[in-house]
């Protein structure tokens, strides 16, 4: 792109009413032996793709060349020029119900219809650029994008972040409050593929690349960042960092697919109902009712027949499958071996509905926790065989006030 000392990137302001001027006019392609005003009336592209103004009337001659002393670059013009191919097209088009806009690129129209009833489109300007339109199915070689922004700073930024593009919506009140139903978008990135077009590699609506070149050392890195900005006096009813509305429908769907650990200062859950845990896959939505906010907590949904919790061991595993670990201690107090057995250092217990510790097994026996496990009497004689003088050996149980006893055991008949 060159800058011209008397084109809007050399000083001279570009006005609306310069664009609609030129653009209205005649910036048609000079033509020899042609009629022209001078004084600024008349305007072409010369064969530079310039657009240029007349500066005195006259006739042109044969060829531009001995007629550039007469034309002098539009105070609106704008160098949008690919050498290879000349001009690229700005386009001014209306909006029916916002005026005029300009369309940079080699499209032919503003890209889309809009919404409304009728429809319509609006925007300062667009950029609407096609490749390989007269070759449908052709490779296109090269680099090419509809439009790029490189911001290069050669020095550090001394009052706010080093940025290379932002865009922003503002709601305004204007003095007359409103309600915005529909959703409010800073930037969308949209990503289509169209027809009989089949993509083999990646279709990405947006992607953040964070480069590190060199012997450049950073402290924090993210490819994506998500930041919030909330005034006391503001009223949020859910904030979320990332958000997927609706099911991929592809064969396998992932709202979140890394390579890297996934880590959060707060809770990872799906479908989480309040109190449900810190790690919480709840597929049924149910809520904790106990009071009890457990750290995690897996219920499958109440319409499936799930497995809530499979724990594999992996081919030559040895270690354990689970284990548990109190504060302090120095040893798993409880685990699964790699057999699938339960084991336990501190004994294993079963409680009633309410709580209440029923039955343990502890390192003395079998001990009934309950009073009412236990009692000092017995009911009328059975059928059953009368024992032999002597037992086989005794077992030893405790009883609920602690006292340790034994039971006689005879062989089985």
């Amino acid at each position: 792109m060159t800058a011209y000392a008397n084109g809007p990137m050399g000083g001279t302001p570009l006005s609306a009413e310069n664009l609609n001027r030129d653009f209205n006019n005649r910036p048609a392609k000079w033509q020899p032996n042609t009629p022209y005003i001078g004084g600024g009336v008349d305007l072409c592209i010369n064969p530079n793709g310039d657009l240029v103004s007349r500066t005195t009337s006259g006739t042109s001659p044969s060829t531009y060349a001995a007629d550039a002393a007469n034309w002098a670059l539009s105070p609106s013009f704008i160098p949008v020029v690919d050498p290879s191919v000349g001009p690229m097209g700005v386009r001014r088009k209306t909006s029916l119900t916002y005026g005029t806009a300009y369309i940079f690129g080699t499209g032919s129209s503003f890209g889309f219809s809009g919404t409304g009833s009728p429809a319509d489109i609006a925007g300062a300007f667009g950029i609407y650029q096609e490749y390989g339109r007269n070759t449908p199915g052709a490779g296109v070689p090269k680099t090419t994008q509809g439009g790029y922004a490189i911001t290069n700073y050669w020095g550090p930024t001394t009052d706010d972040v080093a940025e290379g593009f932002s865009s922003a919506v503002l709601l305004k009140d204007g003095g007359v409050p409103f309600t915005q139903a529909a959703s409010t978008t800073a930037l969308e990135g949209i990503s289509q593929v169209e027809n009989n077009v089949t993509v083999t590699g990646k279709t990405v609506a947006v992607s953040g690349r964070a480069g590190f070149k060199g012997v450049s050392s950073t402290a924090y890195g993210y490819s994506f960042f998500a930041q919030v900005q909330k005034d006391a006096s503001a009223s949020v009813g859910t904030y979320v960092g990332f958000a997927q509305d609706t099911s991929g429908g592809a064969t396998s769907n992932f709202g979140v697919k890394v390579v890297d650990r996934i880590e959060t200062q707060t809770s990872l859950g799906i479908n989480p109902a309040s109190g449900d845990g810190l790690f919480n896959v709840n597929l049924a939505g149910v809520s904790v009712s106990s009071g009890n906010t457990p750290f995690a907590r897996i219920l499958p949904a109440s319409t499936t027949d799930f497995v809530s919790l499979r724990v594999g061991a992996a081919a030559g595993q040895t270690k354990n499958i689970q284990e548990w670990w109190p504060a302090g201690a120095t040893a798993a107090q409880g685990y699964v071996d790699i057999t699938g057995a339960f084991r336990s250092r501190q004994g294993m217990f079963a409680h009633d509905s309410g709580g209440t510790v029923m039955v343990g097994i502890t390192s003395s026996g079998p001990k009934w926790y309950a009073a009412g496990l236990t009692q000092t009497t017995v009911g009328a004689a059975g059928g059953a065989a009368a024992l032999p003088s002597a037992p086989k050996r005794y077992l030893k149980v405790v009883d609920s006030d602690g006292t340790v006893l034994v039971i006689p055991a005879y062989l089985a008949a």
